[in-house]
């Protein structure tokens, strides 16, 4: 995990000064669904990401992250539009990251894509809603997937992708409510 997150930092680093040249509309981060003690936030703004030039060449590539989204249904191209990293952590449990994915998502769809007797997942209910996990990842561990809604899509630990879910049903506060934070992320 710590691998995808260094990789994720760095891709963010270097995209950042070609974002910033396009001129196109600023929104506010979405922070609703992310747990109030989030500690680190990173976001990126997909639809603008794909008109810088270095993006072109970086699409060409295929990486693990965007053949997971094809295998899924997503195309990372058309169907996603943001992508938000979150940290959470404490001095009694380890850190545990969380990529929410923001775009359109037809969750039948995807879900029929992960029964797949070849996708070697298991699958809990929590909340009303399917987290898909892998068996293992290479370099990374245990990988989870659920889709939250029709907009929204979770990446990481099963345990990290529940709390979303109980932030998304206010079982406990979002990130939202923490105006320092906000004010660091805008």
């Amino acid at each position: 995990m710590k691998r995808a997150a260094l990789c994720a930092s760095i891709l963010l680093i270097v995209l950042a000064p070609a974002c910033r040249r396009l001129a196109l509309r600023q929104e506010a981060v979405e922070l609703s669904y992310l747990p109030a003690d989030s500690l680190f936030v990173a976001s990126m703004d997909v639809v603008r990401l794909r008109k810088a030039p270095l993006y072109g060449k970086l699409d060409s590539e295929s990486g693990q992250l965007k053949t997971f989204l094809l295998r899924l249904g997503i195309d990372p191209r058309k169907d996603l539009d943001h992508v938000t990293l979150a940290f959470r952590g404490s001095a009694t449990e380890p850190g545990e990251w969380l990529a929410l994915l923001r775009g359109r998502f037809d969750r039948a769809r995807i879900e029929k894509g992960l029964e797949d007797p070849g996708a070697r997942m298991s699958v809990d209910t929590y909340r009303g809603k399917k987290i898909h996990s892998l068996v293992s990842v290479p370099d990374i561990g245990e990988l989870s997937f659920a889709v939250i809604d029709p907009t929204a899509a979770a990446l990481g630990k099963s345990k990290a992708i529940q709390m979303a879910l109980d932030v998304r049903d206010h079982a406990v506060p979002s990130l939202e409510r923490n105006e320092t934070m906000k004010k660091l992320v805008a």
